[in-house]
C-alpha cells in the first residue's frame, strides 16, 4: 500500500482562496468605484497608477498569483505534470501583471510589459485548464467540467482578443466572463485535490 502523503493543507488552502478572493476584488471594488463600468473596464484598471482601488486590487493579485504557485505545487505533487507547469506561467504572470501597473502617463513600454504579463496569466490559465481536461489522471467528472469551462472560456476569449484594438462596451465583461469560468476550475480542482490524493493512493 503505498505511504506516499497528500498535497499539504496550507498549499490546498491558497490554491482554493486565490480565485474568490481575486473575483470577489473586483466586483465589490468595481461596484463601489463611481466611474468605473463592469461591463467596458477591466480588472487591471483597478490597480492601475493612480486609480483609488489600486491598494486592495494589487493585494488580490498577490494573492491570487500566489494561489495559482501553491495550486501548482499540488498539482505536481498529484503528477498533474502539465496541469502545474501551466499554472506556474498563470502566477508568475499574474503576479507581474500586479506589480507593473496599468501607468497613467501613457508610458507604451509600461502598458507593454503589462500586456504581456496579463498575456502569460491568461494563457497559462486556459493552458492549466485543457491540460485537465486531456489528463486521464483525472476523474471523468473533472475533465468534463474542464471541458465545459473551455466551451464557456474561450468564446469570450476570442471576442476579448478581438477588441484589443477598439475596447467596445463588453470588453471588461469579456475579459471576466473567461477569468472566472476558468478559475472556477482551477478552484475546483484545489477543493478536491486531497481527495484525489487519497484516490491515488
Amino acid at each position: 500500500m503505498s505511504t506516499r502523503r497528500g498535497p499539504a493543507l496550507l498549499l490546498v488552502v491558497l490554491g482554493a482562496v486565490g480565485g474568490p478572493a481575486f473575483t470577489l476584488t473586483w466586483l465589490v471594488l468595481g461596484a463601489l468605484s463611481p466611474g468605473y463600468d463592469q461591463s467596458a473596464d477591466t480588472i487591471s484598471a483597478l490597480a492601475a497608477v493612480g486609480a483609488t482601488t489600486a491598494g486592495p486590487m494589487l493585494v488580490a493579485f498577490a494573492v491570487q498569483g500566489t494561489g495559482q504557485l501553491a495550486l501548482a505545487a499540488v498539482a505536481l505533487q498529484l503528477r498533474l505534470r502539465a496541469v502545474a507547469a501551466s499554472l506556474v506561467v498563470a502566477g508568475v504572470g499574474t503576479l507581474v501583471a500586479g506589480a507593473v501597473r496599468l501607468p497613467d502617463d501613457g508610458s507604451s513600454a509600461a502598458a507593454t510589459a503589462h500586456a504581456l504579463a496579463a498575456v502569460a496569466a491568461f494563457g497559462g490559465l486556459h493552458a492549466a485548464v485543457l491540460a485537465g481536461a486531456l489528463d486521464g489522471a483525472l476523474p471523468r467528472w473533472l475533465r468534463g467540467l474542464a471541458a465545459l469551462t473551455l466551451v464557456a472560456a474561450v468564446p469570450h476569449t476570442a471576442w476579448f482578443v478581438h477588441q484589443l484594438a477598439d475596447a467596445g462596451p463588453w470588453f471588461g465583461y469579456a475579459e471576466k466572463a473567461f477569468t472566472t469560468v476558468l478559475l472556477v476550475w482551477t478552484t475546483t480542482l484545489a477543493l478536491r485535490a486531497r481527495t484525489l490524493s487519497r484516490c491515488d493512493a
